[in-house]
């Protein structure tokens, strides 16, 4: 990132210093932007936050300046992933809302349901499920108008996980509702991944429903489609799995298997 991004914006300045044409000088401000986002990344993904944080916030106010709403968005996404990673629920969230605004102008449908998906999982991290569900149902209804499959099956995913921290029968229930609608949508897109977390997460919820004959189908499904997929991690989750529910059964025998 940096050794290209630092050289990019020291040729925008240059740039910039000999260039009066309005339009030019936009597109040179929205390259900067980027470059100071890029730089942000880098820091982020190396630890430095506090660094990261500087560069994308000048990345918001570069690409402000060149009235760049695309940039702009880019940038505070960025920011709002960052104070999610370090628990700043609340900064996370005003950074969202800034960008999803953003889009809401620009019209950029991918981004609305991303980033209504990612608002909605904060709040449901917050435990306040009325306003998850409110984003949540938002995201819902543009994926469906546009049969987006795969990010259908993706809010259903969240909206399941967050019914599944709970410890209520109700919203266990609910869990199990809403990841059978994501499995349903994950099989008509035949996305097998998805497919075999989804029925690892169905097994789970019917473990601490204590129904393990439920729970042993499930996440057997989900091994055999995380073996055919030979996908090792999958695997690894789903004999973990298993373990669990069988130390539930007091079956020791097959948990140590």
């Amino acid at each position: 990132y940096l050794k290209y991004s630092e050289p990019a914006v020291q040729l925008t300045d240059k740039l910039l210093a000999i260039t009066t044409d309005d339009k030019l000088r936009g597109f040179i401000l929205e390259q900067k932007a980027a470059a100071f986002n890029d730089i942000g990344a880098y820091y982020r993904i190396t630890g430095n936050i506090p660094k990261a944080l500087e560069y994308s916030q000048k990345g918001v106010a570069i690409a402000k300046e060149g009235n760049s709403k695309n940039l702009m968005a880019r940038c505070l996404f960025q920011i709002g992933f960052m104070y999610q990673a370090q628990d700043y629920k609340a900064q996370a969230l005003e950074n969202f809302q800034k960008g999803l605004a953003l889009c809401y102008e620009m019209k950029d449908t991918n981004n609305i349901s991303i980033t209504l998906g990612e608002i909605g999982n904060l709040y449901g991290e917050l435990h306040n499920t009325e306003k998850a569900m409110e984003y949540f149902s938002k995201a819902i209804s543009i994926n469906e108008k546009f049969r987006c499959l795969g990010c259908l099956a993706g809010v259903y995913f969240r909206i399941g996980d967050m019914y599944s921290k709970s410890h209520d029968v109700k919203d266990l229930n609910n869990a199990l509702i809403y990841y059978q609608k994501g499995l349903s949508k994950a099989e008509e897109e035949r996305n097998l991944n998805m497919i075999c977390l989804l029925l690892r997460r169905i097994g789970s919820v019917y473990k601490n429903l204590a129904d393990y004959d439920k729970a042993l189908d499930y996440t057997l499904r989900s091994l055999k489609k995380a073996e055919e997929l030979k996908w090792g991690e999958g695997i690894a989750w789903a004999y973990a799995s298993l373990a669990k529910i069988y130390l539930k059964q007091k079956n020791f025998k097959k948990a140590k298997e």
